[in-house]
């Protein structure tokens, strides 16, 4: 009988350990750096782009640049977190991504603003 047991506590043990440690790794869980990766993700893909907003488009909706191109991303108000910004600002932006029939739009859950030292070269581009 205490076999039996210590059998089934060290199985319990192994299976959890197995579990802590699974990952899924899919189409949906790209690294996704760029607009133009952006662009082609799959709906629900987690997105962190490094660039500027270059205009407002609706109450929270803004066109988004870097240097592969543009995209509209909703950004509700509160994820501002008093961020100021302008079309001259480097922002780091995190969301995913929201595939309608004909659009493609990343909504943001964080918004920073990035230093000049801690810009990757090939990542931004200000307008």
């Amino acid at each position: 009988m205490t076999t039996r047991i210590l059998f089934l506590i060290v199985g319990c043990i192994v299976l959890s350990a197995l579990t802590v440690s699974a990952q899924f790794r899919g189409a949906g869980s790209a690294d996704v750096r760029t607009v133009s990766a952006a662009q082609e993700a799959v709906d629900d893909s987690w997105v962190s782009l490094t660039g500027s907003i270059v205009r407002q488009v609706s109450a929270e909706r803004y066109l988004f640049q870097d240097a592969t191109g543009t995209m509209i991303v909703e950004i509700d108000h509160e994820k501002w977190r008093n961020v100021q910004a302008n079309p001259q600002t480097t922002l780091r932006i995190s969301g995913e991504i929201d595939k309608e029939w004909t659009t493609t739009e990343l909504e943001v859950e964080t918004v920073e603003v990035v230093n000049a030292s801690d810009q990757g070269p090939s990542q931004t581009q200000q307008p």
